[in-house]
């Protein structure tokens, strides 16, 4: 259980799926992620409370206008709403000052198994800059309003499971001012297994999390898959941003597991594993040409990860939908954050020695091939064994008994005695006189006994062992060149 029911914490898979993918496919991809750069300090301040009001309907901010006919509805040339919405529809955003040259891939996550959608609860945006090297993500918050052109207002993590890639550009464009050139979508059938299969991730946590996912301590923890994700999906109450920050963390973490050692050898492989729960407009040819713009990315100083602060969200409660918690969006304090993420990508400086010893592994990075030789031996092994055999006997044994009987006889004896009186006395005199006789008692007892007898039996087995016997072949990898166009 990822939090005990006092913090109520939420917990998506989707939103901890697509970082693991996500650092992935764009790692090999399009070029951003990588080593500590500048990230916005959010907020100190405490999370806005909810709207008291479940009816509220406040008024969204305007950006400054871009030349909005005041001929057209409110949405201009973008398709009307088909429902009625439940705030206000904003109008679209200016366009962002990116350049000729940046680029916009969006990474999602969803919280269902491919080959369903379901909502994206986790989105990415990511700008880079093919020739400069740089690149910048920016996290968005899970259940931000905004206006799905075609729809009504709802949550900007539904566009594009309604519509797919074309309703996500449309409302990307509508409300941040993002023109989008590729997609990303994960599945929820990848993350754990992901961090499994690379032995875990090591993290520094940056404050306790005692409710969170059976507690988590501040410093150094090694999660497994579950708990990694666990870590990156739960949120305490309204406190969106805390998460988004952890989200980044762990997403910058394993690109840079990826970008070293040689690990983006592995992309071919990578990309046929994870294909059936990635769904992307990249070919597998984009990701490989791409390799060494991932590489310049993953140098010092050349990936920056912004996130929203406090003050630029607010919490509301959906009428009418049992107090369902989204997020209005400060739109006049959203796009400084995304131009400064744009601004980040137009300073070319040069690459350090990083670029060349992530260079030097990936080319020199052999690749080991095992071939397993099997060895029959027969072996022949004697074996005793030991049988144990009862064998009933009866034995009769003669038993004499000696009864000794005592009898008494009794005799009677008459004694004349003469006196001078003349007189003549007879006197009887009783004896008894015991006579002791001893009779002999034979029987015959029959005694049963069990007797074992233990034989010996002896077995030959002949037992077939098979070895196999490793053999490691290193085949150094092609040499791959390098070309980083000039500034």
């Amino acid at each position: 259980m990822c939090a005990a029911p006092s913090a109520r914490v939420i917990t998506r898979r989707c939103l901890a799926v697509c970082l693991a993918a996500g650092s992935l496919l764009l790692a090999v991809s399009c070029a951003w992620l990588s080593a500590p750069a500048p990230t916005p300090t959010p907020s100190a301040s405490p999370p806005p409370a909810p709207t008291a009001s479940a009816t509220a309907q406040p008024s969204p901010v305007l950006s400054p206008t871009f030349g909005l006919n005041p001929d057209l509805p409110v949405w201009q040339d973008y398709p009307a709403p088909r429902q009625t919405p439940v705030l206000p529809i904003p109008p679209p955003e200016a366009p962002l000052n990116l350049g000729d040259e940046v680029r916009v891939l969006v990474l999602m996550g969803t919280d269902q198994d491919a080959p369903f959608v379901g909502r994206t609860d986790a989105m990415l945006l990511i700008l880079y800059h093919p020739r400069f090297g740089r690149a910048s993500v920016v996290a968005l918050p899970a259940d931000l309003m905004g206006y799905l052109p075609g729809h009504t207002m709802q949550r900007i993590q539904t566009a594009y499971g309604l519509g797919g890639l074309d309703l996500l550009q449309q409302t990307l464009r509508y409300n941040f001012g993002l023109p989008v050139d590729d997609f990303a979508l994960v599945n929820a059938d990848l993350f754990s297994d992901y961090v499994d299969e690379e032995g875990g991730l090591e993290i520094t946590v940056l404050r306790d999390y005692p409710e969170a996912c059976g507690g988590i301590r501040a410093g150094p923890v090694r999660m497994d898959g579950q708990k990694l994700l666990c870590y990156v999906s739960f949120r305490e109450e309204n406190d969106e941003i805390d998460r988004n920050i952890r989200q980044l963390q762990v997403f910058e973490l394993i690109f840079m597991r990826m970008a070293q050692g040689g690990a983006l050898s592995r992309l071919d492989e990578l990309s046929k594993r994870y294909q059936a729960v990635l769904a992307t407009n990249l070919t597998p040819a984009d990701l490989v040409e791409n390799i060494p713009l991932a590489l310049r990315v993953a140098d010092v100083g050349r990936l920056g990860l912004y996130t929203l602060s406090r003050a630029d969200i607010s919490a509301w409660s959906l009428p009418g939908q049992g107090g369902a918690m989204v997020f209005l969006p400060n739109r006049e304090r959203i796009r400084p954050v995304l131009q400064q993420a744009a601004d980040f990508l137009n300073d070319p400086g040069p690459v350090t020695d990083r670029v060349l010893t992530l260079q030097y592994e990936l080319t020199r990075s052999p690749t080991a091939t095992i071939t397993l030789t099997p060895t029959l031996t027969p072996t022949r092994t004697p074996t005793r064994t030991r049988t144990i055999t009862p064998t009933r006997t009866i034995t009769r044994t003669r038993t004499i008994t000696l009864t000794r009987t005592i009898t008494r006889t009794r005799t009677i004896t008459a004694t004349r005695t003469a006196t001078r009186t003349g007189t003549i006395t007879r006197t009887p005199t009783i004896s008894a006189t015991p006579t002791i006789s001893t009779t002999p008692t034979i029987s015959t007892t029959p005694t049963i006994s069990a007797t074992p007898t233990i034989t010996l039996t002896p077995t030959i087995t002949l037992t077939h062992t098979i070895t196999l016997t490793p053999t490691i072949t290193l085949t150094p990898s092609p040499t791959v060149t390098f070309t980083i166009p000039p500034p």
